[in-house]
């Protein structure tokens, strides 16, 4: 049985209409949640941050050196030594890797900010279709439904993820550390 309240937040869970899963609503502020979005953020098909696994976001996140994913790009090698078990070579390494990030395709971003329900592909073709963050935030569900493999529940969740306050302050604070929120034309997949 699906537990009543979220055993990492102690948040009333819920079952989204038409979901499979009971959930804890309070995405942005669930500690558990947290740290999953970490570890996918970071995670090779995402933003793919090596040297940083589930064990330095779970160290990272309860020292407070990060507390959300836009955090991970004010690491620097000064305060990484400073951290139980880290190395200069490993935090050099670590920095390099963040940095090295920052260029990684808006696909890429886009599947990385974890919106539910967007897969790899789903994010691909959102970001085919769309072409930058900001026209994905602007269009309605009507209009995201058309993407390739997006139905109506998930063009829904799709425009009340980025519509979500806390959810957009993210992507802002994404936009300022320097991740790519528009695609490449050259980086886009031939379609028809």
């Amino acid at each position: 049985k699906p537990p009543k309240k979220c055993p990492a937040c102690g948040t009333p869970t819920v079952k989204p209409e038409g979901g499979v899963w009971t959930i804890c609503p309070h995405r942005t502020g669930c500690p558990g949640q947290n740290w999953q979005h970490v570890k996918h953020f970071v995670s090779k098909g995402a933003m793919d941050i090596e040297g940083l696994g589930e064990k330095q976001a779970a160290v990272f996140l309860d020292q407070g050196l990060i507390t959300d994913v836009a955090d991970i790009y004010d690491l620097t090698e000064e305060r990484l030594v400073e951290v139980d078990r880290f190395g200069e070579t490993s935090a050099r390494n670590l920095v390099a890797s963040i940095d090295a990030s920052r260029a990684r395709p808006f696909k890429r971003v886009l599947y990385a900010l974890g919106l539910p329900g967007v897969g790899y592909v789903t994010a691909e073709a959102l970001a085919d279709y769309f072409g930058s963050i900001d026209a994905l935030h602007e269009a309605d569900p009507e209009k995201i439904v058309e993407v390739d493999g997006v139905g109506p529940i998930m063009a829904e969740q799709i425009a009340e993820s980025l519509g979500d306050d806390a959810t957009w302050a993210l992507v802002e604070k994404l936009r300022e550390k320097g991740l790519r929120l528009e695609a490449d034309p050259s980086e886009q997949r031939v379609t028809g």
